[in-house]
């Protein structure tokens, strides 16, 4: 389970979600704290260090009034069952959140959780049915899907807190490991792969990102089909099509000698395809 939704203790009513983002918020706020006392500077955080510590007992209504005080509390974002899609789409775009809680109004549950895998593939197993674009034939480099300036990405010797700091300022779920030398996509490491620290028995958030992935390895297993990379002609069908089949939230586009190019999420994918077309006819540009 990635997200826990949370409740009033005394009208049930759900408030609020708690995701692995809060974990990596916590573990980064622990370290920092710790990197300034110098009798405690670099040294790992243990298991036991963590149940001595006031935050091991914290309540989620403590920690979300932390949040709020630094600003950094994100409203609790859902919809109805009765809305659309497309409302949907809207709605995780703006706030740019993974997870879309789809609520029941008549007794206030949480009927189930959407996401933009789960739309992408509505789209896909309906799209048989409609017309096709001709976007869909064109590549995803001249249609300008994703992000392909300013890339965001660690070397093999990148610090773990430093690519912590990218995946949570950055508000994104997955940042590719290259060679420093050539730019090759070697890695990716994810927010959930940070929650594999807590089967560690020590919390080092001073080791290289190599260090980290070898420790989930170790303890989840090796993640088969971790990194999917496509070339960056690659049009945009055949990229639906290597998302649905791979499974993933992102894919790196490369060249012929696998140098990152470009990132293109399933979020970029769903916008493109759900919001783009509207948004042209509000400008004036389609029918």
């Amino acid at each position: 389970m990635r997200t826990g939704l949370v409740a009033d203790s005394k009208t049930l009513e759900i408030t609020g979600v708690l995701s692995v983002t809060d974990f990596i918020m916590v573990l980064m706020m622990l370290w920092k704290y710790r990197e300034n006392l110098d009798e405690l500077k670099g040294t790992p955080l243990s298991h036991e260090d963590f149940r001595q510590m006031d935050i091991a007992y914290m309540p989620i209504s403590r920690w979300k009034g932390c949040l709020e005080m630094k600003g950094q509390l994100k409203p609790f974002i859902h919809i109805g069952l009765k809305e659309s899609i497309f409302r949907a789409v809207e709605l995780l775009t703006k706030y740019r959140i993974h997870r879309l809680p789809v609520m029941d109004e008549n007794t206030g549950d949480c009927a189930y959780i959407l996401t933009h895998r789960r739309i992408l593939h509505y789209l896909w197993k309906h799209c048989a049915l409609l017309p096709r674009p001709e976007c869909l034939s064109s590549r995803v480099v001249d249609l300008e899907i994703g992000t392909w300036q300013n890339l965001l990405y660690a070397n093999e010797q990148t610090p773990l807190i430093d690519c912590l700091d990218m995946l949570i300022d950055n508000h994104i779920s997955g940042i590719p490991v290259v060679e420093k030398t050539t730019l090759k996509v070697v890695e990716v490491y994810t927010r959930f792969d940070a929650a594999s620290a807590a089967f560690s028995d020590n919390i080092d958030l001073s080791v290289t990102v190599t260090r980290a992935i070898q420790e989930r390895d170790y303890q989840c297993g090796i993640r088969r089909d971790a990194v999917v990379t496509a070339h960056y002609t690659t049009t945009l069908w055949s990229l639906i099509e290597i998302f649905i089949d791979k499974n993933v939230h992102r894919i790196f586009m490369v060249d012929d000698k696998t140098i990152l190019k470009g990132i293109i999420s399933l979020s970029d994918v769903i916008e493109y395809l759900v919001l783009r077309p509207t948004r042209k006819t509000v400008n004036g540009n389609s029918k």
